[in-house]
């Protein structure tokens, strides 16, 4: 279980101001908090995850193998997103988005334009 869930439960504390969050690998996952400090998130395989709410400060998100998760909301200063093997059907505008990992994403029908896109 991982930190997240432990909070969730009451079993720990959880530092709203933290910068970075790893709940790799926790099936028992279903949303994130709102943390307005966050600069990377990563949740790979957090198969039961169906939420990410908008955090105005990440920079980076790694949620590959997510298969619960359909939407990714609007981040602006988002940088790196992977989402390889989720359930998402589009990619939000993303004006600072420079790397897009969509591999296996078989739902996915649309990508804006991203104008500050280098990697796809």
């Amino acid at each position: 279980m991982c930190i997240v869930c432990r909070w969730n439960s009451g079993e720990e504390k959880l530092d709203l101001n933290i910068k970075e969050l790893n709940c790799n690998n926790c099936t028992s996952l279903t949303s994130i908090p709102v943390l307005p400090k966050l600069v990377r998130l990563d949740c790979e395989n957090c198969t039961s995850l169906t939420n990410i709410p908008v955090m105005t400060e990440l920079k980076l998100l790694f949620c590959n193998g997510c298969t619960s998760l359909t939407t990714i909301p609007v981040m602006r200063e988002l940088r790196i997103l992977d989402c390889r093997e989720c359930t998402i059907t589009s990619i939000p505008t993303l004006p600072e988005l420079e790397e897009l990992y969509c591999a296996e994403c078989e739902r996915l029908t649309s990508i804006p334009l991203l104008p500050k896109l280098r990697v796809l």
